[in-house]
């Protein structure tokens, strides 16, 4: 493991350890912890989800109808006027 790979790792066990200290203070059942559980899980994977397909939308969009691919296309075609005349 690399020292940011340790460090992520690091991050990550506290996030947890505080989380799960901060879900047990508020003493909830293990079915209302589940449930809350699976409520997040759902928002998350519905964000995941709208964010995938925004990307792939834009992706598949002509560069013609896509402000942002149109500037990505045009400063390609820059360099590979560049990479002729050098």
């Amino acid at each position: 493991m690399t020292g940011d790979e340790i460090a992520r790792a690091i991050t990550i066990l506290v996030a947890l350890i505080l989380f799960g200290s901060g879900l047990a203070s508020h003493r909830l059942s293990a079915r209302k912890s589940i449930r809350l559980a699976l409520i997040w899980l759902a928002i998350f994977a519905g964000l995941f989800l709208a964010v995938t397909l925004v990307q792939d939308w834009l992706e598949d969009e002509p560069a013609t109808t896509n402000p942002v691919r149109t500037d990505v296309v045009r400063a390609h075609a820059i360099e590979q006027q560049e990479e002729q005349t050098a």
